[in-house]
């Protein structure tokens, strides 16, 4: 079967997604930023984690769109590069998340 390394993790948990009908709320009460996360599929974080990364490459790819007549398409890389910083700082703040 061989090793099973991110990649193949990433294909297998793809290829289940592929494969379901999968939805996801997010649930952000008023009052506060502390997000709820519940989705169809009931496996668990690491499926929201995926489901999610394909929902921001969705949301990236609706902003540019959304952005293109102010955005120069060859700074692209640099927009992702600031995102990620942002999503970086985010996970980090929460000291609670990271121990």
């Amino acid at each position: 079967m061989g090793e099973l390394t991110i990649d193949k993790f990433g294909e297998i948990i793809d290829g289940f997604l592929k494969d379901n009908h999968v939805q996801i709320l997010i649930d952000i009460p008023e009052g506060t930023t502390d997000a709820q996360v519940k989705d169809n599929v009931e496996m668990g974080s690491v499926i929201q984690f995926y489901i999610m990364l394909h929902g921001l490459k969705a949301s990236f790819g609706n902003m540019l769109e959304e952005m293109k007549d102010m955005l120069d398409p060859g700074k692209t890389e640099d927009m992702v590069d600031g995102i990620l910083e942002l999503v970086k700082r985010e996970l980090m703040e929460d000291k609670e998340c990271c121990r």
